[in-house]
């Protein structure tokens, strides 16, 4: 009697959310928001949005004997990544939100300048006079913003593999905001590249993606502040009313982020039909 082994391949689907994370003590340099790097297998991720972080919103960073041959992103997000202005209360303070005092960085300004939260509630924004990480808050910013990466999808490093066997999927996923790049292939080459129904806007450069596309398809790029596309030559659409579009998707932006702070969970929220009403 022969017995017949069926091995079943377990997939670690990951549904979540990750925002304003920061390494204080690297200065914001090393803390994403996700990242399926580092060997990790089987891993797909689903309706994942990621902003306000203080390095990539999603990083697929290959190092040397640790590498992600399959990266799987779907109905994913991610926005204002990298940006120090988030974590000195700048950004809040321009956008006329409340201070968020659960940031340790707000925190420790606030300690070190007992008249900064007086200030920023009474239309006066300043933290030269706080410390972060007792350091001067000035010199925290300037080291800060050398070293925070400003990526929407990071997707390998120098050391993936340049070779077919690296696959690289992208489907309905969005990236905006960043003051780099929205898909942004961090010298990775030649990976096995799917990439459909994909978004990015506002970012210096929307995608750098130098891979050997099997599918490419309804992907679209608009205001990139440098360029749409860089290292490739990929036909990617533009909306009809640029100013309407955008305006869409800062309003699911919005309500993903009201949800959160009402402590739920966006489960209903997602930019899948704002992408689908782009045609």
């Amino acid at each position: 009697m022969k017995y017949v082994t069926n091995i079943i391949q377990i997939c670690i689907i990951i549904i979540g959310l990750q925002f304003r994370n920061c390494d204080v003590g690297g200065h914001g340099g090393g803390a994403d928001g996700f990242s399926p790097k580092l060997n990790a297998k089987n891993t797909i991720f689903n309706y994942c949005y990621s902003w306000d972080n203080s390095d990539d919103g999603i990083d697929a960073f290959d190092k040397e004997g640790n590498i992600t041959n399959n990266i799987v992103m779907n109905h994913s997000a991610s926005w204002n990544n990298g940006n120090v202005d988030v974590f000195t209360g700048k950004y809040d303070y321009k956008n006329g939100k409340d201070l968020d005092k659960n940031m340790w960085t707000i925190e420790q300004l606030i300690d070190s300048d007992k008249n900064f939260e007086s200030n920023f509630n009474n239309k006066k924004f300043s933290y030269s006079n706080g410390k972060i990480n007792g350091e001067k808050a000035d010199d925290w910013v300037n080291k800060a913003t050398k070293l925070m990466n400003p990526n929407g999808f990071k997707l390998g490093s120098a050391f993936t593999p340049k070779d077919a066997s690296i696959i690289r999927i992208c489907d309905y996923c969005v990236a905006f905001d960043h003051k780099s790049k929205g898909f942004d292939n961090n010298n990775s080459q030649n990976c096995s590249g799917y990439f459909t129904n994909c978004v990015s806007f506002k970012n210096k450069i929307n995608y750098t993606l130098p891979y050997t596309f099997v599918k490419w398809s309804n992907n679209w790029s608009w205001n990139a502040l440098s360029a749409d596309q860089k290292s490739m030559k990929k036909t990617l659409k533009k909306p009809r009313n640029i100013e309407s579009t955008t305006k869409n998707f800062y309003t699911i932006r919005d309500k993903i982020i009201k949800s959160v702070e009402e402590n739920k969970f966006p489960d209903t929220v997602n930019f899948d039909e704002v992408i689908k009403s782009l045609n």
